[in-house]
């Protein structure tokens, strides 16, 4: 290959007119298209604002949970760009495996309950606090920090604005849309946004394939290790997000709330199967995509590599196309997870608030967004191991107590849910400082998963042995 390619090229001079022009009317259709399709609709309930009235056809079914995955596209083709084919199989492979096993064992179960959220199905097993308590952990666990750290990077190179200035635009935009038209809003720009990705990744591989040339060059070119599934970690680290991909989908309310908003469990079942197949072939392009960004331009930013690569391959118009399919991409995420979000703190924590009534979910999602771009600003654009924090500190407090409230028939107390949760949260916190000085070598997602069940055991084992004493005294 003898063409030359720019690494620290500036986005913002590869752009012409129609390029702009691309770009800017897709903002306003982003904007605009909710609206439109959403003041047909009169209803004002909590079921509508929710889950759309719990009326997602097939379809949008597929449409909207296979967008809404994708937001960290930066954080992917970082991984594929330092490591390879690991990122297919950490960031891809083990989340089919927790797709495939929530779809077959507790889609249909999940459904039965007729809740609007996963922390009411959880107060309705163990208590109105552990509703509470729950709300406030999944308000952290869906916050869409490093999609709004991606959405500001974008920004930042497409517009030229300073990073914290392009996240806040980013943000306010997704904010404005998804709080004005609730759960339909979301659900209408996941449609338009989820053709937009896929033409975006899918162009780039193209380009790659014909102006570079196939995967024997990137054999060639590339070292062994990149095409190794463990890539430099060991067997254990690597596996971690095998469980990260199992326990966050489990638990994730974006997941919850997509098979509560179902029309029927059919819907709910095959609709996850049929966006695996959506999923395979978006991870393919991806982790392809960053290891030509890495063939090619070997001395390039990592975290921003995949988007100079694609600004070198494509002509004017398609490079409008296709940063508006990575802004498509990153905000299908970021309006579900902050909806989701903001949503959880409005309806489960608080519920009709004095001050806002009939605005609470606005409002909610407003704090939301304020949240998430306190945090974005702190951390920037050190992909994984914000990943690994985020998903591990609350998927561990969260897994044990919110599978035993779907698989389990018994009804439990507060009790039950708040010792293996609050138990997990210290100890993934204890284990993540001690790992860092050494002292212990053990992955601190297995210790807190291992302390959550021994802590679920012990309740049930305590409370049941209290309840029985009572019982005695009484009969007595």
């Amino acid at each position: 290959m003898d063409r030359q390619f720019q690494e620290n090229l500036v986005i913002t001079e590869q752009l012409n007119v129609l390029d702009s022009a691309i770009i800017l009317f897709f903002l306003v259709m982003f904007l605009v298209l909710p609206k439109i399709v959403s003041k047909r609709r009169h209803e004002k309930s909590d079921q509508e604002y929710l889950l759309m009235g719990r009326s997602l056809n097939m379809p949008l079914f597929v449409a909207t949970p296979t967008a809404t995955w994708y937001g960290g596209i930066f954080g992917v083709t970082q991984i594929a760009y330092l490591q390879g084919v690991y990122s297919f199989f950490t960031q891809g492979l083990f989340w089919y495996v927790a797709y495939f096993a929530f779809a077959v064992l507790l889609a249909r179960k999940i459904r039965r309950h007729r809740v609007l959220s996963l922390p009411e199905l959880i107060g309705q097993k163990f208590g109105d606090g552990a509703r509470k308590f729950a709300a406030v952990i999944l308000f952290f666990h869906a916050l869409p920090v490093t999609y709004a750290i991606s959405v500001g990077l974008l920004l930042k190179l497409s517009l030229g604005l300073d990073f914290f200035w392009a996240m806040v635009l980013g943000v306010a935009v997704v904010a404005i849309y998804t709080s004005l038209g609730g759960f339909r809003s979301v659900v209408i720009t996941d449609c338009l946004q989820f053709i937009l990705m896929f033409a975006a990744v899918i162009m780039v591989i193209f380009a790659c394939f014909t102006q570079i040339g196939g995967v024997s060059f990137l054999t060639s070119t590339l070292p062994a290790r990149y095409f190794s599934w463990q890539g430099e970690h060991q067997v254990s680290t690597a596996l971690v997000w095998l469980f990260i991909a199992c326990t966050s989908t489990f638990i994730h309310p974006v997941f919850y709330q997509r098979c509560l908003a179902a029309k029927s469990d059919g819907v709910a079942v095959k609709g996850i199967f049929i966006a695996m197949i959506f999923w395979l072939l978006f991870d393919v392009c991806t982790t392809l995509g960053g290891m030509y960004a890495r063939a090619v331009l070997p001395n390039a930013d990592s975290s921003t590599a995949y988007l100079v690569l694609g600004m070198n391959l494509l002509p004017h118009g398609l490079r409008g196309l296709f940063l508006t399919g990575v802004l498509a991409t990153i905000l299908s995420t970021l309006d579900s997870f902050m909806f989701v979000s903001g949503t959880s703190f409005s309806y489960d924590l608080v519920g009709k608030m004095k001050f806002f009534r009939g605005y609470e979910h606005p409002v909610a999602i407003v704090v939301s967004a304020f949240t998430v771009v306190l945090v974005g600003a702190i951390f920037e654009s050190n992909f994984e191991p914000l990943w690994l924090f985020m998903e591990g500190a609350f998927s561990t407090s969260m897994m044990v107590p919110a599978m035993a409230s779907v698989l389990l028939k018994r009804r439990m107390s507060d009790y039950h849910f708040l010792i293996p949760s609050i138990f997990a949260l210290i100890m993934y916190g204890s284990a993540t400082v001690l790992q860092k000085t050494g002292i212990i070598t053990l992955e601190p997602f297995y210790l807190a998963h291992g302390t959550a069940l021994t802590g679920f055991l012990f309740a049930l084992k305590t409370k049941t042995q209290g309840q029985a004493e009572i019982t005695k005294f009484a009969d007595g």
